[in-house]
C-alpha cells in the first residue's frame, strides 16, 4: 500500500475526520454514510475536508391559550448538500420550541403564542439559518391579531366581534419568512423550506375554528368566513427527507419514539392544528385538527380534546387552544449532518 492510499479517508479525500452531536456521534447506520445529530448546541469537530449533506431544523413555535385562534407554525428548514467543510470548529446552535401559554379565565394579548428559536449550522458567513415557527396569534382580544409571522406562519384565527360584525383581520394567515432566508457565503445547494398558515373563519355566531399552521411541506387548512360548518383545521404537512430517515439519524429508541409522526419516518416541521369553539357548550365540535405530519401538534376542541405540544427533534408547531387548555409547547429544532465514509 503506497503512502498516498494510507492517507485517503471519507469519499476518497485526504484524510478526514469528524466528531461532535449528542444524539448521534459518527452513527453508522450501515448505509454508506456516517450521521452526527445535535438536539443541542455543540461543535462538529473536523480534521482535513469533505463535502457534507445538512439539515437545519428549527423550533416550531406555540399557540395561544385563547379561544379560538390558529395553529403555530412549525421550524423553517434548511437542507443543504455538497456543503464544503475544512479542518476546524463549525459551531451548532438548535432551536427550542417555543413556550406554551396558560389559559386562566379571560382573554388578553399575554396569552399569545411564543416563536420558535432558530437553528444554525457553521460559521459566519457561511451560516446555514432556520428561522423559527410562528407563535399562534391571540384571536379573542380587540384589535385584532392575525396569524404571526415565523418560519413557517400561525393560522389564523376566529375574529371578534364574529363574522360579519368587525373587521376580519384576526382571521389572517401568518407568512412564512424561511422561504426569503439567505445564507450569504455558505457553500453548497441550498433549499429553504417553510410555508404559510391556513385563514381562520366561522359562522355569523360564536361558532369558531382557527387555520392549521403551516409546516415545511405545506401550507395549514384554511376555513375562512363565511362557513356554515367546519372543514378540518389541520396543521400543514413537514417536509419527508429520506436520506434523515429516523432510523438512520437517531438512535433506536429515539427513532422509534419518532416514528409515529410520519408514514415514511422522515418528516420533518409539522404545523399545529387549529382550535375549536362552540358558543355556550363545551362540547366538540366536528371536523379534524390533527397537528401535520412531521411532529405538529393537535388543536384543542372545547373539553373533549385537548391541544397537544409539538414534537422535539422535528420542530413542530403545537396545536392551538380552545379556551378549555393550557397549550403545550412548540417542538424543539435539530441539526444532523451526514457524509459518505
Amino acid at each position: 500500500m503506497s503512502m498516498m492510499q494510507m492517507f485517503l479517508g471519507a469519499g476518497g479525500g485526504p484524510s478526514f475526520s469528524a466528531s461532535g452531536g449528542d444524539l448521534a456521534d459518527a452513527l453508522a447506520p450501515g448505509n454508506g454514510y456516517k450521521y452526527h445529530t445535535f438536539s443541542s448546541n455543540g461543535n462538529f469537530v473536523v480534521t482535513g475536508s469533505v463535502d457534507i449533506e445538512v439539515l437545519v431544523v428549527a423550533g416550531g413555535g406555540s399557540a395561544a391559550a385563547t379561544n379560538v385562534a390558529g395553529g403555530a407554525g412549525a421550524g423553517g428548514v434548511v437542507h443543504a448538500t455538497s456543503y464544503a467543510v475544512t479542518a476546524g470548529t463549525h459551531p451548532v446552535s438548535v432551536g427550542g420550541g417555543g413556550v406554551g401559554a396558560n389559559w386562566s379565565g379571560t382573554p388578553n394579548p399575554t396569552r399569545g403564542g411564543v416563536p420558535g428559536s432558530d437553528s444554525y449550522f457553521g460559521p459566519a458567513p457561511a451560516r446555514l439559518t432556520a428561522k423559527g415557527g410562528a407563535g399562534g396569534g391571540n384571536s379573542y382580544i380587540t384589535p385584532g391579531v392575525p396569524g404571526k409571522p415565523g418560519g413557517s406562519g400561525a393560522g389564523g384565527g376566529m375574529n371578534n366581534p364574529q363574522w360579519p360584525m368587525g373587521d376580519t383581520t384576526q382571521c389572517l394567515p401568518g407568512p412564512a419568512s424561511q422561504p426569503g432566508q439567505t445564507h450569504p457565503g455558505a457553500p453548497g445547494s441550498i433549499t429553504n423550506y417553510g410555508n404559510n398558515g391556513g385563514t381562520g373563519g366561522g359562522t355569523s355566531t360564536n361558532n369558531g375554528w382557527g387555520g392549521g399552521g403551516g409546516g415545511a411541506g405545506a401550507s395549514g387548512t384554511s376555513n375562512p368566513y363565511p362557513t356554515s360548518q367546519p372543514i378540518d383545521s389541520l396543521g400543514g404537512a413537514g417536509q419527508p427527507f429520506t436520506n434523515f430517515a429516523y432510523p438512520l439519524a437517531f438512535p433506536g429508541p429515539v427513532a422509534s419514539s419518532l416514528g409515529p409522526n410520519s408514514p415514511t419516518n422522515s418528516h420533518y416541521a409539522g404545523g399545529g392544528g387549529g382550535g375549536r369553539h362552540i358558543a355556550g357548550s363545551g362540547g366538540s365540535q366536528p371536523g379534524g385538527l390533527s397537528g401535520g405530519v412531521g411532529g405538529g401538534g393537535a388543536g384543542g376542541n372545547g373539553t373533549a380534546i385537548t391541544p397537544t405540544s409539538g414534537v422535539d427533534y422535528l420542530g413542530g408547531g403545537s396545536g392551538d387552544g380552545d379556551g378549555y387548555h393550557a397549550v403545550g409547547k412548540g417542538g424543539d429544532g435539530i441539526v444532523i449532518i451526514r457524509y459518505s465514509v
